[in-house]
């Protein structure tokens, strides 16, 4: 097959999925072109050795890679995170038809819709298929970040996702949450797929404690509850911070270690001495191998998503990274995540996203024997391996466009 994936990220940027689907369909035979922007996520500048142009061409493992001119940004502020979106969608549609060459299949994956747009103008224009990966549900992700606060904005992105959901061919949700959402839409179930995100198993995989770098981070003899991935508004980390202020003294031997970066990261480090919590943490975005070591010291890792209508719905992708890791899970995401959680027995899932809800499953996470956390640990990456590792469901994607284009 001939491919065109339409992804405002890709790699260099800490973002691997686009570029794992990418690599992964080009070494099963395929002809795969990735239209992006210049990579300047997450710090919102271009990173060294890019300069801005019309348009940049690479070869990556096999992969075309075309650069657009995009406007960096990755702030909080509203109307240049729009201006980031706007900038890329006006890229792919002015340059995308004349760079991206001949095609079978249009494939944007997990953009705002005006991506999607760009993407669906272009398989018109190359009489190809689209296929539309939906990995956050829009306006409820513009609203519960703070992107957008006006009902009218909301409607006007709405009317938009409906737009492009209703001229794909092929639409793969994360979730059987988002894939409903959709459906309600009013979209013919039979074009709606679930395709869960995976994690490089390889990569991400169960480690012994290392005891000189425990030592080395001063977690001897600590409960250490980790945190990995983007520090935004939709992880509510405030409310994990808020725990740990009160597990000071009912637990001291506790520990929240948050690494990574994002929009709210200065805000919480300003309440975690605001609050004078002496027993959270902060390391600055490490590299995947730096992780899985962290995890390995780690007692639990956290994954949390803010309450709104989003996270019934929702399985954030650090899920599977964490059962790769083949660690205890302490899950504070409602619905789908917490159903995982519970039914797999790997971790404990928060009763509330409130503070209180957050440390008495801390504690109660603690009050486990440890052979039954390692436990929870084994039937994390046992989980993983079966239902969410890369090479199975690179292998779903590849099967579904051969079925599309069969039809």
């Amino acid at each position: 097959m001939r491919i065109l994936i339409v992804s405002i990220y890709y790699k260099p940027e800490p973002v691997p999925k686009p570029h794992e689907l990418a690599e992964g369909l080009a070494r099963r035979g395929h002809q795969v072109t990735v239209l992006t922007g210049f990579p300047n996520y997450p710090a919102g500048h271009f990173y060294r050795g890019y300069v801005l142009r019309l348009w940049r061409r690479e070869v990556i493992n096999g992969v075309r890679v075309i650069r657009l001119p995009i406007y960096p940004d990755h702030s909080a502020q509203p109307l240049l995170r729009a201006a980031n979106y706007v900038s890329f969608f006006l890229s792919v549609l002015l340059f995308g038809p004349i760079v991206s060459g001949a095609t079978d299949i249009v494939y944007v994956w997990g953009n705002p819709p005006t991506s999607g747009l760009a993407g669906w103008i272009i398989s018109r224009l190359r009489d190809a298929r689209f296929v539309y990966g939906v990995h956050d549900l829009w306006p409820d992700l513009a609203v519960v970040s703070g992107m957008v606060s006006n009902s009218l904005f909301a409607r006007m992105i709405d009317a938009l996702e409906r737009f492009v959901l209703k001229r794909a061919d092929l639409i793969l949700a994360i979730s059987q949450g988002f894939r409903q959402r959709i459906v309600d839409k009013g979209i013919r179930q039979e074009r709606v797929q679930v395709i869960p995100h995976w994690a490089d198993g390889e990569l991400y995989r169960p480690v012994a404690a290392n005891g000189a770098l425990r030592k080395e981070l001063n977690w001897v003899g600590r409960f250490v509850l980790l945190y990995a991935g983007n520090v935004g508004r939709p992880q509510g980390l405030d409310h994990l911070i808020e725990a740990a202020v009160l597990l000071q003294t009912t637990m001291p031997s506790l520990l929240v270690v948050l690494v990574g970066d994002g929009v709210e990261r200065e805000r919480l480090k300003s309440l975690v001495s605001e609050r004078r919590c002496d027993n959270v943490v902060f390391i600055d975005p490490q590299p995947p191998a730096t992780i899985v070591a962290y995890s390995g010291l780690a007692d639990a890792l956290y994954v949390g998503l803010k309450s709104g209508s989003l996270a019934p719905l929702s399985v954030p992708s650090k899920v599977q990274t964490y059962l790769a890791c083949g660690r205890p899970v302490l899950c504070n995401v409602p619905g789908e995540t917490a159903a995982l959680v519970n039914n797999a027995r790997v971790g404990v899932n928060c009763t509330t996203d409130t503070p209180e809800g957050i440390s008495d499953a801390v504690r109660g996470l603690a009050m486990v024997p440890e052979d039954e956390r390692r436990a929870m640990g084994h039937r994390a990456r046992e989980l993983f391996l079966r239902d969410f590792s890369m090479a199975l469901l690179l292998e779903r994607h590849e099967k579904l466009m051969q079925s599309l284009l069969a039809r």
